[in-house]
């Protein structure tokens, strides 16, 4: 699910402009819960296509244009160089990405040397996109929508997470090999478990949605031993078909949302993505047992429909998706680099006030 950012234009930013977007961008402190802003940024039209900002260091992030594809770049990394190993997330829209500030926050930590870029690739460009990165050095890539279908076409080599979601996050490359994992899903229970210390074993969980974002957190959830795992949707049919396919990973149920109506969960996701449009799944106060965690996949965006729900029916625990964003990048950071970063107080500093 993307979150929705400006769209790209021909933009000129002169110093003043670099100045006032890095004190509109002045990172909040430690423990506040705040999104990234960008205000005061001036606009000029010019006959390049490319979006170009060189901005003071003390901003999250830059944007640089390569050709035909919008680069962003975390300004407070070294710029590429033959030593440099290069990273880079490819999807589109990428305004709103917080994937170049997240690996650069990484490298700093654990003492890494590498460059993190993101790349807007066209309409079917993906697979150029990637041999054009890889052709000038890139090691590996995170991969958003809408070319998580694309990369699992691409890859040389799936493993079971990504072959079992259909669908590829992230990407490293040795030689000819284009090896291909999916690390939304571990991201998710990483953060129920490790960070907001609520075991999945035993509970009861009610899965919302049958799509990519559902089928991507199903095995590791499943992996977790949970005493049963119901997947509803509005498409019984879908619900069915991701049922039959993971049947053998664990007790797994499927149906419409009547049919969970009266029917009480320790642990609920909402993997729809009605948040965005600020809109309520079909789910009832009753679905939210008492002590229950309340999980958004969409992130930024406060208390949506959904976790409102579910604080008004008593849930002990609400929460965004922001933990299992910064979980999944862990994640290829550990796969790329062989080091795990922290990841508590950059979910921290990365939160929203859920109110």
């Amino acid at each position: 699910m993307n979150q929705p950012s400006e769209a790209g234009s021909t933009v000129s930013v002169s110093q003043m402009a670099c100045n006032n977007i890095s004190s509109a961008m002045t990172p909040p402190a430690t423990g506040t819960r705040q999104r990234w802003n960008v205000t005061g940024m001036s606009k000029t039209a010019s006959n390049n296509s490319s979006l170009m900002l060189r901005c003071a260091a003390s901003a999250p992030k830059a944007l640089r244009a390569v050709g035909k594809m919008r680069y962003f770049h975390a300004p407070d990394q070294p710029r590429e160089s033959p030593m440099t190993d290069q990273y880079a997330v490819i999807g589109r829209p990428l305004g709103h990405s917080k994937s170049p500030m997240i690996h650069a926050d990484f490298a700093r930590e654990t003492g890494q040397g590498l460059t993190y870029v993101a790349i807007e690739a066209p309409d079917g460009g993906f697979a150029a996109t990637v041999e054009r990165f890889r052709a000038e050095g890139g090691r590996g890539i995170n991969v958003t929508l809408p070319f998580k279908l694309d990369a699992a076409a691409y890859a040389t080599e799936l493993s079971d997470r990504a072959r079992l979601a259909g669908a590829v996050n992230c990407m490293k490359f040795d030689g000819a090999r284009a090896v291909a994992e999916n690390y939304d899903g571990l991201g998710l229970v990483n953060d129920i478990e490790r960070n907001l210390g609520f075991p999945i074993a035993g509970r009861r969980v009610l899965l919302l949605g049958a799509g990519g974002a559902a089928r991507g957190v199903l095995l590791p959830f499943l992996e977790r031993g949970p005493e049963v795992l119901v997947i509803a949707n509005r498409s019984v049919a879908k619900a069915t078909a991701l049922r039959e396919q993971f049947a053998m990973r664990g007790n797994l149920v499927a149906g419409d949302y009547a049919d969970v109506a009266d029917q009480c969960f320790d642990i609920v996701v909402n993997a729809t993505s009605m948040s965005l449009r600020g809109e309520l799944p079909p789910v009832t106060a009753r679905n939210f047992a008492a002590g229950c965690l309340a999980y958004d996949l969409v992130y930024g965006k406060g208390l949506t429909p959904f976790l409102r729900l579910a604080r008004d029916a008593g849930a002990e625990r609400v929460v965004d998706g922001i933990g299992m964003l910064v979980e999944q990048a862990a994640e290829a950071f550990e796969w790329w680099r062989g080091v795990r970063p922290q990841t508590q107080a950059l979910i921290e500093r990365l939160s929203v006030p859920l109110t």
